[in-house]
């Protein structure tokens, strides 16, 4: 369908979870929100999305590392 950004809430996250391995496999930019659950309150970071008005942030790799070897490990 020609697709290339999607954009939705999630409240508990499963479906934000699901929507964003299935973007990662099919290369399709996805913005998750979950503010506060209530759709009224995104609607102003949909419009700054929509409108090209938010910058794409990755979380730098060597801080997601450094919090994944403080897990304690699984027995």
């Amino acid at each position: 369908q020609g697709i290339t950004r999607i954009t939705t809430e999630t409240g508990a996250g499963q479906w934000g979870s699901a929507l964003s391995m299935a973007c990662k496999m099919f290369d399709v930019e996805c913005i998750l929100f979950n503010l506060s659950g209530h759709g009224v309150c995104d609607l102003g970071a949909y419009e700054k999305f929509f409108g090209d008005h938010l910058e794409d942030y990755s979380y730098p790799q060597a801080k997601i590392d450094a919090a994944i070897a403080e897990l304690p490990e699984l027995e």
